[in-house]
């Protein structure tokens, strides 16, 4: 909907018409709703010459900032959902570079903040009046918004954990830097078990075998649990490897990373093991994920680059775009492509399974990224360390953020539930949290 009529090219920032406004319902358990999420699907008319991206943030209880890649005078369409419910700021910026390259860019066009009242029900009307830096020239944007509730919180009590994954039992499992691995079940209960080895379990996986797997870091070992709590651990060939993250492949074996000997290693179910050696001479690899392509990736946190290694043990590097980016947690995305978090650059990375790689700067600075999963709603979800909150990305690189109850509780690891819900580690206050999609 363009307001105020203008004539000239270099007053236009942005045309938007609402083509369509839909109202989807998901249904949890015994088939009543569980939620509704509203979506909106506007058409930009007129992208004006210059600008190749814009940002519409929305905050209110939590923030949700959406970019939009823009094709000069040619017409895009594109989707907006999740917004929170409740009284909500609503801005826009316009910029001349395309969206990963956003980063510090100054804009050339901005709007001025718009105050609305959201409700789940009732569609509103936001008008955002933007002006050119460089000319004050004015122009407008109107789209309806409908809302959704999402990101409900609740906290458990656990002892410091660390890495947390689910289970075959229906349970979710974490590994505690105290030395212990544990499970809670889906409302709430905490049972813990203390393997022989006391040391801290920085990485944990649900097993082929029907068991669990974790990595002993400081005493050089990988650790089986049954669901009943029964502990083997198998040392590792080399000792000072310092076994971190582990994840399950699609060959049957388990993968885990060695991030002081720079390996890669592999361990069958009944704990033979294999190690092979990364190709850049310190790549230091933290975390780990099977990926979608039946090979298994990595993130080399010095190297600055993403590995992939195939069944057999061959590794490939693929370097990423941003310089010590800090790497930091991977996982498999719901749309075929790997994800990844970079600590330092304070984006979330995007690789296919062919190596081309995409960036996406998070709306909140030195937010301190570092665990990332697949979420049952299809979107991409991680952890904020720094920051205190949980945040989650679509496919398409719109970002909404959930800030946590206590400060300072320190989020490192997340994964998806049998219950349909979230779930992650506050390392520095004792908790596993639940946030709903």
């Amino acid at each position: 909907m363009v307001r105020n009529g203008v004539s000239s090219r270099t007053e236009v920032a942005l045309a938007l018409t609402l083509a369509s406004l839909v109202l989807v319902s998901s249904c949890g358990g015994g088939g009543e709703p569980a939620s509704d999420t509203g979506q909106v699907i506007a058409d930009i008319l007129l992208a004006p010459v210059g600008a190749r991206c814009i940002v519409i943030q929305v905050v209110g209880s939590t923030t949700v900032t959406q970019q939009l890649s823009l094709s000069a005078e040619e017409s895009t369409t594109f989707t907006l959902s999740g917004l929170p419910l409740g009284t909500d700021t609503f801005t826009a910026n316009a910029f001349p570079v395309a969206c990963p390259q956003v980063g510090s860019t100054q804009p050339t066009w901005v709007s001025d903040p718009v105050t609305a009242v959201v409700t789940a029900s009732t569609p509103v009307m936001v008008t955002l009046e933007m002006t050119e830096v460089a000319s004050m020239g004015r122009a407008g944007i109107g789209v309806d918004f409908q809302p959704s509730a999402h990101g409900v919180l609740t906290e458990f009590p656990a002892v410091n954990p660390f890495a947390i994954a689910p289970g075959p039992d229906g349970n979710l499992w974490f590994a505690s830097d105290s030395g212990v691995v544990g499970n809670i079940t889906t409302s709430g209960v905490v049972t813990e078990f203390s393997p022989p080895s006391h040391d801290a379990r920085n990485g944990i996986t649900a097993g082929p075998d029907g068991n669990i797997w974790f990595t002993e870091t400081d005493v050089g070992q990988i650790g089986r649990v049954t669901p009943a709590g029964v502990i083997t651990e198998f040392p590792i060939p080399t000792p000072t490897g310092a076994p971190l993250g582990i994840a399950a492949g699609q060959d049957g074996n388990l993968w885990f990373t060695e991030n002081q000997s720079n390996k890669i290693g592999r361990i069958t179910i009944s704990g033979a093991v294999t190690e092979f050696d990364i190709p850049t001479a310190i790549g230091f690899p933290i975390l780990i994920t099977g990926g979608p392509d039946g090979n298994v990736w990595f993130v080399e946190q010095i190297g600055n680059k993403i590995g992939r290694i195939t069944p057999s043990g061959v590794i490939t590097e693929f370097t990423v775009p941003t310089p010590s980016s800090g790497l930091q947690g991977i996982g498999s995305g719901p749309d075929g492509n790997v994800w990844f978090t970079e600590g330092s650059a304070n984006r979330i990375g995007r690789i296919t399974p062919t190596g081309s790689i995409v960036e996406f700067p998070v709306p909140t600075p030195a937010s301190g990224l570092f665990g990332i999963t697949p979420g049952p709603d299809g979107n991409v979800w991680f952890v904020e360390t720094l920051g205190n909150r949980i945040g989650r990305i679509t496919p398409a690189g719109a970002f909404a953020e959930f800030s946590l109850p206590v400060a300072n509780s320190q989020p490192v690891e997340i994964t998806s539930g049998s219950d349909g819900n979230l779930w992650f580690t506050e390392l520095n206050v004792s908790k596993i949290g639940r946030i709903t999609p």
